[in-house]
C-alpha cells in the first residue's frame, strides 16, 4: 500500500493492496482514522518504522517519497497488529529528481543541505499528518532526531 496518498482522509482508494484482505484495509482505515490521537495511535501503528523512514528519506533528500510533494513510494505492512511502514523505491533520491522542477538540473543541491529538523520537501507539515502529528510530540521528535 502507499501510492500517492498523503493520508489525510480514510478513503484508501489511493492504495493498492498488495496482500492481505479486507481485514488490512479496515486496519489502514483505523490508523488513518487515529493520526491526530498520539495516545491510541500506537496500538495500531510501528512508531518507530514511521520515524526511521522520514529520517532516511530526509537525509538522502529522496522527495519522491511520503514527505515529498507527490506522497509517494511507501508500503504499509501488518506485523503483530501493528501497521509497519516499509520504504521503497531510492532512485529519485539525493536530489535527483528533476520532474518537479523546470530548472532540469541534474541535482538539486539545497535539498542536500536540507533540514532534517523540518524534513518535507515543497509542501507543508500539515499535508502530511502522519509525520506532522508524530512529531509535534515531544517524545517521538526526540527518537526521530537520533
Amino acid at each position: 500500500m502507499g501510492r500517492d496518498s498523503t493520508l489525510q482522509s480514510n478513503d484508501c482508494t489511493t492504495f493498492e493492496l498488495k496482500s492481505g484482505d479486507d481485514a488490512n484495509l479496515h486496519q489502514l482505515k483505523t490508523m488513518i482514522n487515529l493520526l491526530s490521537d498520539t495516545e491510541k495511535l500506537p496500538n495500531v501503528l510501528d512508531i518507530s518504522s514511521v520515524l526511521k523512514y522520514t529520517a532516511v528519506n530526509a537525509v538522502i533528500a529522496n522527495e519522491d517519497s511520503y514527505i515529498g510533494e507527490r506522497a509517494r513510494n511507501y508500503y504499509f505492512y501488518e506485523s503483530d497488529g501493528k501497521m509497519k511502514m516499509i520504504p521503497w523505491d531510492f532512485n529519485l533520491a539525493f536530489g535527483t529528481d528533476t520532474s518537479l522542477r523546470k530548472d532540469n538540473y541534474a541535482i538539486k543541491l539545497s535539498l542536500i543541505d536540507a533540514d532534517v529538523k523540518a524534513p518535507y520537501f515543497s509542501v507543508e507539515a500539515s499535508a502530511r499528518p502522519l509525520v506532522s502529528n508524530l512529531l509535534s510530540q515531544s517524545v517521538y521528535y526526540d527518537e526521530y532526531m537520533q
